[in-house]
């Protein structure tokens, strides 16, 4: 059976098959640069990006494809659109802003989108495994409005999290699994529940709060990649569709082309 991705939005979550080749899903910073008179050069760019994917689909069946092209055409609403890239499954599914939140620190997107933070340096109360030095410290107030970030979760998957953060903190990194309430952690295990569970995170109370690094791994089976060692994010905060060409290669044979691109913009938005 081909390998799949889970894809789809709030709405409906559904399991398509990966694309055929490569798929490129760099982060696209803004980038100036310049040549001085004396033969010098300067060179500016953002601390980040959001990710651009390039998805081909060669030769596929025409019900495979059809999933896809249900999105494109909002069969079931409008984006943002979600997916578990297969491999930033296995290192980390978070955002970069989330993974490394000191990108905030110069003009990376914020997790309090009213608030700039102040730099926090790692002291003993964290446990650093390898994950940056520098995280971030922001003031929450009542009417603070923290970013949200959503990741769904297949049914009969397990979500391993993590975040260095101190606990002591007035407001924490919490995570909130179908609704529910929301809980501050340092590290928990999640389960996709019947049908397929929606799993947000936010930084939930008052008072200031302490955070350096996240990391999260979704698998499935009675255990999976280690969380020992921190890897930098390599998941999306949600994207909409820029692109999608279907080309029909063989009505006799069934076999379908398509390519499709999709641009994160939920952090920015």
């Amino acid at each position: 059976m081909p390998k799949q991705m889970y894809f789809g939005n709030e709405s409906r979550m559904l399991w398509v098959p990966c694309p055929s080749i490569e798929m490129p899903s760099g982060t696209t910073h803004w980038v100036a640069e310049g040549d001085y008179l004396n033969g010098g050069a300067a060179v500016r760019r953002s601390t980040t990006g959001s990710r651009r994917y390039e998805m081909d689909w060669n030769l596929a069946s025409e019900a495979d494809i059809d999933l896809i092209e249900s999105f494109w055409e909002g069969a079931w609403g409008d984006g943002p659109y979600y997916f578990l890239d297969p491999q930033a499954m296995k290192t980390n599914i978070f955002p970069v802003a989330w993974a490394q939140p000191r990108v905030a620190l110069k003009d990376g997107p914020k997790l309090v989108y009213d608030t700039k933070p102040t730099a926090l340096v790692a002291s003993s109360v964290f446990s650093n495994w390898g994950a940056p030095t520098t995280g971030v410290q922001y003031a929450v107030g009542a009417d603070s409005i923290p970013q949200v970030l959503t990741v769904p979760l297949p049914e009969g998957y397990t979500f391993a999290i993590r975040a260095d953060q101190n606990m002591a903190s007035g407001s924490r990194m919490s995570y909130s699994q179908d609704g529910g309430a929301w809980t501050a952690f340092t590290s928990a295990s999640l389960t996709g529940q019947t049908g397929g569970s929606i799993v947000r995170f936010k930084f939930n109370g008052t008072g200031t709060t302490s955070l350096l690094a996240m990391q999260g791994v979704i698998y499935k089976g009675a255990s999976g990649p280690s969380l020992s060692r921190w890897i930098s994010g390599k998941g999306n905060s949600g994207c909409e569709f820029v692109d999608f060409n279907r080309t029909l290669y063989s009505a006799a044979l069934d076999k379908v082309q398509v390519y499709a691109a999709l641009r994160e913009t939920a952090s920015w938005q």
